[in-house]
């Protein structure tokens, strides 16, 4: 059941992720403006973030730390539930 739950959740952001791609492509092609972007490559609690602009970079720190601090409690759960 969680395998479900969790290949679908992968299925959902990839596609999220490639709609977002492809609207940041068009909206920068027909505004004439630029298109800024960045990601989060999360190994393990250790996040690696980059950006094309210290903004985004910003944003994307404060992404990475949630997801570091859910990943923490998700961790520690079990030993409470034990």
């Amino acid at each position: 059941m969680l395998f479900l739950v969790g290949f679908a959740l992968f299925i959902i952001g990839f596609i999220l992720a490639f709609i977002g791609v492809l609207i940041s492509i068009f909206k920068g092609a027909t505004s004439g403006g630029q298109v800024s972007g960045g990601g989060v490559i999360l190994i393990g609690p250790f996040p690696i973030i980059f950006g094309s602009n210290r903004r985004i970079a910003w944003y994307l720190t404060i992404v990475a730390l949630v997801f570091v601090i859910i990943y923490i409690i998700l961790s520690i759960i079990p030993f409470f539930t034990g």
